[in-house]
């Protein structure tokens, strides 16, 4: 899928990849790490993957890859795990309970545009290939985001906002779950009250 250049930028290309390798997959890293930096001190759960388990994805074809490219280096990209039995940080039985035994359920496993594109069109050209490509298969789109992932706000949204285009899409809020802590203000260098820490501005 190829856009039309603006600004004097070079036109963005939008592909579908099953495997995904070499210098492409060295590029994907560094945009995923600039994304995903953030949320290692603004986010209690774990967002970003290790290096080996990126390019595991990568090399898997049963995770699907939207990769948004100008002059041949990416700026925008997206994982979606077709298999939930990879996804081990969700449960496959809750979605089965609520969506049958034999439903296609496709997972976010990741979601990146550079920032100097966060304005551009490639955000919502990979959204729409990924959700177009989830559509073709008939297959429930899951995904989860952490609220101080500022980026992510208008995720839901756009994704129905793109569905509406192959369907009449339903969208809601599976689960919430929220981090805690206690801690005594007496003990040796703890704080009164936990620092703050600016929200992440990463796409995850």
């Amino acid at each position: 899928m190829l856009e039309s250049s603006a600004n004097g930028k070079s036109p963005l290309e939008v592909h579908r990849q099953a495997t995904v390798g070499g210098p492409t997959a060295d590029a994907l890293w560094d945009l995923y790490c600039e994304c995903y930096e953030p949320l290692l001190t603004t986010a209690a759960a774990a967002h970003r993957m290790c290096q080996s388990e990126f390019a595991e994805r990568l090399a898997d074809p049963a995770v699907a890859k939207i990769v948004a490219t100008r002059a041949s280096q990416p700026v925008a990209m997206a994982m979606m795990v077709t298999d939930l039995a990879k996804v081990p940080w969700v449960s496959e039985p809750f979605y089965r309970a609520h969506f049958g035994p034999d439903a296609p359920l496709w997972y976010f496993g990741a979601f990146a545009v550079v920032p100097a594109e966060r304005r551009s069109l490639a955000a919502g050209r990979v959204l729409e290939a990924a959700v177009s490509w989830a559509a073709e298969n008939q297959a429930v789109v899951c995904y989860d985001f952490a609220d101080e992932n500022t980026a992510m706000a208008q995720m839901p949204r756009a994704v129905e906002r793109f569905a509406r285009r192959w369907g009449r899409p339903v969208s809601r809020c599976m689960s919430t779950q929220r981090f805690w802590a206690i801690w005594d203000v007496d003990w040796p260098g703890l704080p009164v009250e936990p620092s703050q820490v600016a929200p992440a501005l990463g796409v995850q």
